[in-house]
Protein backbone atom coordinates (compact mmCIF):
# COMPACT_ATOMS: atom_id res chain seq x y z
CA UNK A 1 0.00 0.00 0.00
CA UNK A 2 2.87 2.30 0.73
CA UNK A 3 4.28 1.83 -2.79
CA UNK A 4 0.95 2.82 -4.33
CA UNK A 5 0.89 6.10 -2.41
CA UNK A 6 4.41 6.85 -3.55
CA UNK A 7 3.51 6.16 -7.19
CA UNK A 8 0.35 8.33 -6.88
CA UNK A 9 2.33 11.24 -5.49
CA UNK A 10 4.62 11.10 -8.53
CA UNK A 11 2.11 10.31 -11.28
CA UNK A 12 -0.60 12.79 -10.31
CA UNK A 13 1.60 15.91 -10.62
CA UNK A 14 3.17 14.59 -13.85
CA UNK A 15 -0.29 14.06 -15.35
CA UNK A 16 -1.40 17.55 -14.29
CA UNK A 17 1.71 19.12 -15.86
CA UNK A 18 1.14 17.27 -19.13
CA UNK A 19 -2.51 18.38 -19.33
CA UNK A 20 -1.58 21.98 -18.51
CA UNK A 21 0.99 21.91 -21.34
CA UNK A 22 -1.58 20.51 -23.78
CA UNK A 23 -4.15 23.15 -22.80
CA UNK A 24 -1.52 25.90 -23.17
CA UNK A 25 -0.72 24.75 -26.72
CA UNK A 26 -4.41 24.56 -27.70
CA UNK A 27 -5.21 28.00 -26.28
CA UNK A 28 -2.13 29.56 -27.87
CA UNK A 29 -3.20 28.26 -31.29
CA UNK A 30 -6.79 29.44 -30.84
CA UNK A 31 -5.88 32.99 -29.76
CA UNK A 32 -2.87 33.50 -32.01
CA UNK A 33 -2.89 36.31 -34.61
CA UNK A 34 -1.73 34.00 -37.37
CA UNK A 35 -3.28 35.01 -40.71
CA UNK A 36 -1.96 31.96 -42.53
CA UNK A 37 -5.04 29.94 -41.68
CA UNK A 38 -8.04 30.72 -43.87
CA UNK A 39 -11.37 29.04 -43.47
CA UNK A 40 -13.71 28.99 -46.43
CA UNK A 41 -17.11 27.49 -46.75
CA UNK A 42 -18.08 25.80 -49.93
CA UNK A 43 -21.76 24.98 -50.30
CA UNK A 44 -21.20 22.66 -53.21
CA UNK A 45 -19.29 19.51 -52.48
CA UNK A 46 -17.79 17.93 -55.54
CA UNK A 47 -17.63 14.19 -55.58
CA UNK A 48 -14.74 13.06 -57.72
CA UNK A 49 -15.16 9.85 -59.61
CA UNK A 50 -12.56 7.34 -58.63
CA UNK A 51 -11.54 5.09 -61.46
CA UNK A 52 -9.91 1.84 -60.55
CA UNK A 53 -7.64 0.60 -63.28
CA UNK A 54 -5.97 -2.73 -63.41
CA UNK A 55 -2.23 -2.98 -63.05
CA UNK A 56 -0.52 -2.62 -66.42
CA UNK A 57 2.81 -4.17 -65.50
CA UNK A 58 3.50 -7.86 -65.20
CA UNK A 59 6.63 -8.99 -63.39
CA UNK A 60 8.63 -11.72 -65.05
CA UNK A 61 9.62 -13.73 -62.02
CA UNK A 62 11.98 -16.67 -61.96
CA UNK A 63 10.08 -18.13 -58.99
CA UNK A 64 6.39 -18.86 -58.37
CA UNK A 65 4.29 -15.99 -57.00
CA UNK A 66 3.29 -16.91 -53.42
CA UNK A 67 0.03 -14.95 -53.64
CA UNK A 68 -1.27 -16.69 -56.74
CA UNK A 69 -2.03 -20.34 -57.30
CA UNK A 70 0.74 -22.86 -56.72
CA UNK A 71 1.25 -23.55 -60.44
CA UNK A 72 1.42 -19.87 -61.43
CA UNK A 73 4.82 -19.33 -62.98
CA UNK A 74 5.31 -16.46 -65.42
CA UNK A 75 8.18 -18.14 -67.24
CA UNK A 76 5.83 -19.44 -69.96
CA UNK A 77 4.98 -15.97 -71.32
CA UNK A 78 8.48 -14.61 -71.03
CA UNK A 79 10.47 -13.03 -73.84
CA UNK A 80 12.97 -14.93 -75.91
CA UNK A 81 15.82 -16.63 -74.08
CA UNK A 82 19.56 -16.36 -74.51
CA UNK A 83 19.49 -14.22 -77.65
CA UNK A 84 21.53 -11.61 -75.77
CA UNK A 85 24.21 -14.14 -74.84
CA UNK A 86 24.51 -15.24 -78.46
CA UNK A 87 24.97 -11.63 -79.55
CA UNK A 88 27.55 -11.07 -76.83
CA UNK A 89 29.69 -13.92 -78.13
CA UNK A 90 29.77 -12.28 -81.54
CA UNK A 91 30.74 -8.87 -80.17
CA UNK A 92 34.38 -7.87 -80.01
CA UNK A 93 36.17 -7.42 -76.69
CA UNK A 94 37.44 -3.90 -76.08
CA UNK A 95 39.18 -2.31 -73.14
CA UNK A 96 36.23 -0.29 -71.85
CA UNK A 97 35.73 0.22 -68.13
CA UNK A 98 32.06 -0.56 -67.54
CA UNK A 99 30.13 0.73 -64.53
CA UNK A 100 28.91 -2.00 -62.18
CA UNK A 101 25.68 -3.19 -63.78
CA UNK A 102 23.36 -5.81 -62.28
CA UNK A 103 20.24 -7.15 -64.01
CA UNK A 104 17.49 -7.46 -61.39
CA UNK A 105 14.50 -8.49 -63.50
CA UNK A 106 12.17 -7.76 -66.40
CA UNK A 107 8.84 -5.94 -66.47
CA UNK A 108 6.18 -6.13 -69.18
CA UNK A 109 3.62 -3.45 -69.91
CA UNK A 110 0.40 -5.36 -70.56
CA UNK A 111 -1.17 -2.68 -72.74
CA UNK A 112 1.76 -2.22 -75.13
CA UNK A 113 3.55 -5.54 -74.61
CA UNK A 114 6.88 -3.70 -74.32
CA UNK A 115 9.52 -5.11 -71.98
CA UNK A 116 11.58 -3.03 -69.57
CA UNK A 117 14.55 -4.05 -67.45
CA UNK A 118 15.18 -3.31 -63.79
CA UNK A 119 18.92 -2.62 -63.55
CA UNK A 120 21.29 -1.51 -60.84
CA UNK A 121 23.92 0.84 -62.30
CA UNK A 122 26.67 1.67 -59.80
CA UNK A 123 24.32 0.80 -56.94
CA UNK A 124 21.41 2.96 -58.20
CA UNK A 125 18.22 1.14 -59.21
CA UNK A 126 16.97 2.14 -62.67
CA UNK A 127 14.14 0.90 -64.90
CA UNK A 128 15.01 1.19 -68.59
CA UNK A 129 12.99 0.33 -71.67
CA UNK A 130 14.51 -0.72 -75.00
CA UNK A 131 16.58 2.09 -76.51
CA UNK A 132 16.71 4.21 -73.35
CA UNK A 133 19.96 5.25 -71.72
CA UNK A 134 21.07 6.07 -68.16
CA UNK A 135 24.61 6.89 -67.07
CA UNK A 136 25.98 6.12 -70.52
CA UNK A 137 24.54 2.59 -70.42
CA UNK A 138 22.02 1.96 -73.22
CA UNK A 139 19.56 -0.94 -73.14
CA UNK A 140 19.50 -2.72 -76.51
CA UNK A 141 17.46 -5.86 -75.81
CA UNK A 142 15.62 -7.50 -72.90
CA UNK A 143 15.44 -11.26 -72.49
CA UNK A 144 14.06 -13.33 -69.65
CA UNK A 145 17.45 -14.33 -68.27
CA UNK A 146 19.72 -11.56 -69.61
CA UNK A 147 19.90 -8.07 -71.11
CA UNK A 148 22.07 -6.71 -73.90
CA UNK A 149 23.67 -3.38 -73.02
CA UNK A 150 25.81 -0.86 -74.86
CA UNK A 151 28.40 1.41 -73.26
CA UNK A 152 30.86 3.57 -75.23
CA UNK A 153 30.32 1.58 -78.46
CA UNK A 154 30.91 -1.72 -76.63
CA UNK A 155 28.12 -4.26 -76.13
CA UNK A 156 27.82 -6.66 -73.24
CA UNK A 157 25.31 -9.21 -72.00
CA UNK A 158 24.41 -9.17 -68.32
CA UNK A 159 22.71 -12.22 -66.82
CA UNK A 160 19.90 -12.12 -64.28
CA UNK A 161 21.09 -11.73 -60.69
CA UNK A 162 19.52 -14.36 -58.40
Amino acid sequence: MRKLKHIRTILLPVTIVIWVFIMYKVISVIFSDNDNITITQNNKIKKDKVEITSDTIRLLLNYPDPFLSVNSYTKQGSPKKNSASRRNAASKKKNVVWPKVTYLGALQNNSSGQYSANLSIDGKSVILSKGSEKGGVKLIDVCYDSVLLSFQKDTKSVKLCN
